[in-house]
């Protein structure tokens, strides 16, 4: 029953997408009839859609099945973004040739998609604007090259978020290349009135780029930021029922996260994620029965964000790839190691670098590592930085 329900939800898909393709089709075909185009532009026009358009749809089923990691997971939100430009496609023909922000809307698509799908998606969106406007293929190149190098830029969108530099020079691209367009095509004295309307773009396409940003850096890039903290709060009720239940499970994983936090900081890794791991990887912590299913549901309750579930169910597979996962393993390793020594006798005097080197050494030589990102010099500073905690152990007594 299940196989015939996803072999009708496929069907559906592919006639939903079909329809779409059909529709777009016919009203770019339309809109070219109101731009008084001839019969076989319009026709030309109508095929260029269908193959256009079944070329973006291709690249997104085929990123979904590469399992590329998508900013947005949701296709209906994609959608919404390739038809906003679709939409200005059709509208910018109406404006001066050297007033087309399409930078913005390069960087829009590329960012709720792929760069890739960005750069096809930008190419056929201009060529539709340059068909409708009559323009040289110049016009197209120009564009092009504005909204390529756009996306080269905002490529790399991380927590910091610094987004001035990539603006300033994504606006200079604009100006640039408008401007020798301007210089190269032009029969007649070059004045300062050439230059207007490519100013006035850039200044627009900036305030588009902050308004858009803004709005991205909530939805998407900082989302999550404020689940991040409250589950790493000490104070949130699963960490106090842990508290409750046993204290000696509550000071491990505090301990393990003030170690995750501090290495991955320094290892230039996500000390947020690192951190926040480190107080949920113990499954047996947090579920009675101490099963992955029971696991999942607690995220789904506790709405763990998708970056933090993955991380804890790779963790709770102990096929360790990501390097905040190895960060955890050997932060609640020497943890635990350290506090049954102190267990057995807290007075004991620890070498603390011998038992730190021969934790390494047997986990490196057990394979648990054998799949992780972390390299060499990185494992070697981590041990390094574990050795330089010396005070902080006499805490574990």
């Amino acid at each position: 029953m299940k196989n015939e329900n996803s072999v009708k939800i496929s069907f559906m898909n592919h006639i939903t997408v079909i329809a779409l393709l059909i529709v777009l089709s016919l009203g770019i075909g339309l809109v070219q009839f109101f731009y008084d185009a001839e019969p076989m532009i319009i026709i030309g026009t109508i095929l260029f859609a269908v193959l256009g358009s079944g070329s973006v749809l291709f690249l997104l089923e085929q990123e979904k099945l590469a399992g590329e990691d998508f900013v947005v997971k949701k296709r209906g939100q994609q959608l919404l973004i390739l038809l906003s430009g679709l939409l200005c496609a059709i509208i910018f023909p109406l404006l001066p040739v050297m007033g087309w922000p399409y930078p913005i809307i390069a960087v829009m698509v590329s960012l709720y998609t792929t760069s890739l799908i960005g750069v096809v998606v930008n190419a056929l969106l201009i060529a539709l604007s340059v068909l409708l406007a009559g323009a040289d293929a110049s016009v197209f190149l120009l564009y092009f090259m504005c909204g390529t190098i756009s996306i080269l830029l905002f490529r790399k969108l991380d927590e910091e978020f610094e987004i001035t530099i990539p603006v300033f020079l994504s606006g200079l691209v604009l100006f640039l290349f408008t401007a020798a367009e301007i210089i190269l095509q032009s029969t007649d004295m070059i004045t300062i009135e050439f230059f207007v309307i490519p100013f006035i773009n850039v200044f627009i396409t900036t305030i588009f780029y902050f308004i858009f940003l803004k709005y991205y850096s909530i939805r998407v890039v900082h989302k999550y930021r404020d689940k991040f903290m409250i589950l790493a709060d000490p104070e949130y009720e699963l960490i106090v029922a842990l508290r409750e239940r046993s204290k000696e499970s509550y000071y491990q994983v505090i301990h393990a996260a003030y170690f995750s936090d501090k290495i991955a900081r320094n290892l230039g890794c996500d000390a947020r994620l690192a951190k926040t791991g480190a107080y949920y990887h113990k499954r047996s912590f947090f579920c009675m029965h101490d099963t992955l299913e029971e696991y999942q549901l607690l995220m789904e309750e506790h709405q763990f964000p998708p970056q933090l579930c993955e991380l804890l169910l790779e963790y709770s597979s102990r096929v360790f790839v990501s390097k905040e996962n190895a960060i955890i393993y050997f932060s609640d390793t020497i943890v635990a190691a350290i506090r049954y020594l102190f267990h057995k006798d807290p007075q004991m005097q620890i070498d603390y670098d011998q038992v730190i080197g021969s934790i390494f050494e047997k986990k490196i030589a057990n394979g648990i590592l054998d799949h992780s990102e972390l390299t060499m010099a990185e494992l070697t500073r981590m041990e390094q930085m574990f050795k330089e905690e010396n005070l902080y152990y006499d805490f574990l007594r």
